[in-house]
This record gives structure tokens, C-alpha cells and sequence, in this order.
């Protein structure tokens, strides 16, 4: 893993956005489970409709 093209410090802390099923330890990600929830933003769903109410009408393509 890199950051910024440079490997991870293991020494540093580090802030990530994932879903809540990775960050329970879906998929074999065990080490996120065991970390601090920083907050939730709330479901894609929720997030995809507060986007599209935020720019008003909008044209498919």
C-alpha cells in the first residue's frame, strides 16, 4: 500500500473512506473492524439523491 506513490508509515495514522461493510471486515479486511469510526455520511442511496436534489434538474446523456 502507498501513499502518494510512497509506502505506508506504519507508525502514522492514516484517515480512509470505505463502506460499512469493509470497515466490519467484509471481504477480508479484518484490520478495519478493530479501528475508530470517524463518522457515516449515511448510504450511497442517500448520498446520490442529496447529490442530484444539490444540482437541480438534471439531463441524462
Amino acid at each position: 500500500v502507498k501513499v502518494n506513490g510512497r509506502p505506508i508509515i506504519l507508525t502514522q495514522t492514516y484517515t480512509v473512506a470505505t463502506n460499512d461493510f469493509m470497515a466490519s471486515g467484509g471481504d477480508g479486511y479484518t484490520w478495519f473492524a478493530p479501528a475508530k469510526n470517524a463518522g457515516e455520511l449515511g448510504g450511497l442511496d442517500e448520498i446520490l439523491a442529496e447529490y442530484i436534489r444539490s444540482k437541480g434538474a438534471i439531463t441524462p446523456k
